[in-house]
């Protein structure tokens, strides 16, 4: 999404962020709502890290905005570059592994 916001339709790095983060934490709600109706139990199950990730993304998403409205729009384009790359390869290392 953040491609598209930024390359076709123009948008500014910093709004295409805001505004690809906005919609993704309404596809992740709907995601969870739809996992818990399925199988409730599984709140009981893992509610530590239901809170666990709730805190952490709570604090993290704090911090991003900050640091975000203090750089520069290219800045958080290469940290957002950045921080997906990391995490991609993270993720091809982990599933190559197990």
């Amino acid at each position: 999404m953040l491609i598209v916001f930024t390359a076709m339709l123009g948008y500014e790095r910093k709004t295409a962020v805001g505004t690809s983060t906005f919609i993704m934490t309404f596809t992740a709600l709907i995601a969870s709502v739809s996992h818990i109706l399925i199988e409730p139990t599984i709140v009981l199950e893992c509610w530590g890290f239901l809170v666990l990730a709730i805190v952490v993304a709570t604090f993290f998403s704090l911090v991003s905005a900050q640091f975000a409205n203090k750089v520069k729009g290219r800045v958080v384009g290469y940290v957002t570059g950045a921080i997906l790359l990391v995490l991609g390869l993270s993720m091809i290392i982990i599933n190559n592994i197990i």
